[in-house]
């Protein structure tokens, strides 16, 4: 996604853990590689945005969080349509 500007650029993840409880170390370097482009961009406002499993994200930040320099995670409970500013 990118605003017509190029000022705001991000990207939606629609993720879960394995099997519903596991790690997903393939899905952490999907992230990992989408934080690393949009820290490549001139936008002001860097962004990834979450559904399904706030884990996912939540455990990713955990362990690599450290390494990502102006990216926002956010998060949106499908339930309640909150959205949820993670980092």
């Amino acid at each position: 996604m990118i605003s017509p500007d190029g000022k705001i650029v991000g990207d939606a993840k629609y993720l879960t853990m394995v099997r519903g409880k596991y790690t997903p170390p393939a899905k952490f370097s999907v992230i990992a590689e989408h934080v690393w482009l949009l820290e490549k961009t001139h936008a002001t406002n860097k962004f990834l945005v979450f559904g399904n499993d706030s884990r996912v994200p939540r455990e990713w930040l955990k362990k690599y969080g450290h390494l990502a320099a102006g990216v926002s995670f956010l998060f949106i409970d499908e339930r309640s349509k909150r959205v949820e500013r993670l980092r």
